[in-house]
């Protein structure tokens, strides 16, 4: 389980692709702190640290996250959200993160507002249907909370701490982005047809 907020933005040193896998060296002051068999965040995708060497660490992607997740198109030198798994007494802020993406979505637009940057993402439509105004939303591994909805996207505000501490504010428009939606959302979401409980029913009873 991870949070949102990431802890280091480390570089590709290697990358070593066979067939439909890869191996990936990550350098980041947080191999130091790691342990073979850690659960690490990639850019917001759960992996498993298999090597660790000179402040790099090694992680190995199967196949279902290079189809389901932009790790597949990572390059030498690009730099990378990361975060360490949370520990039980650790204290608790951005949202539940589990680091399974549930699909990509490709940034539409980016507009400065103040001092924030306003980033707008197209993702599939099955993905919108898992979000609400207000609610959270991971962005490449980053808690993020989403200030504007519609039937063709969402929109985030990067603050400036976020846009210094994350990869956020050096991707441009029309580039992918990981995306995993509220787990919260996605297990009401589950839940309420087995209720009995459909959109219909919420409308004619007032939600």
């Amino acid at each position: 389980m991870f949070t949102g907020l990431i802890q280091d933005i480390g570089a590709i040193v290697s990358i070593r692709r066979e067939g439909n896998y890869a191996t990936l060296a990550i350098r980041s002051c947080l191999a130091n702190q790691m342990s073979i068999g850690d659960s690490i965040s990639v850019n917001g995708v759960c992996l498993t640290t298999m090597r660790i060497e000179h402040g790099v660490f090694y992680v190995d992607v199967v196949p279902q996250s290079m189809r389901m997740t932009t790790l597949g198109s990572l390059r030498i030198s690009e730099k990378v959200n990361l975060e360490q798994a949370m520990q039980a007494h650790s204290r608790f802020d951005g949202h539940v993160v589990s680091g399974h993406i549930d699909g990509t979505g490709r940034i539409a637009g980016l507009r400065k507002e103040g001092n924030a940057v306003l980033m707008t993402i197209c993702p599939p439509s099955n993905l919108l249907e898992s979000m609400i105004l207000q609610g959270s939303i991971a962005v490449d591994g980053v808690s993020l909370t989403i200030c504007d909805l519609s039937s063709k996207g969402f929109t985030v505000s990067v603050i400036p701490h976020t846009g210094l501490a994350t990869t956020l504010l050096s991707r441009r428009v029309g580039q992918i982005v990981n995306l995993e939606t509220d787990i919260l959302a996605k297990y009401a979401q589950k839940a309420l047809p087995v209720a009995g409980i459909s959109r219909e029913f919420l409308i004619q009873h007032g939600f």
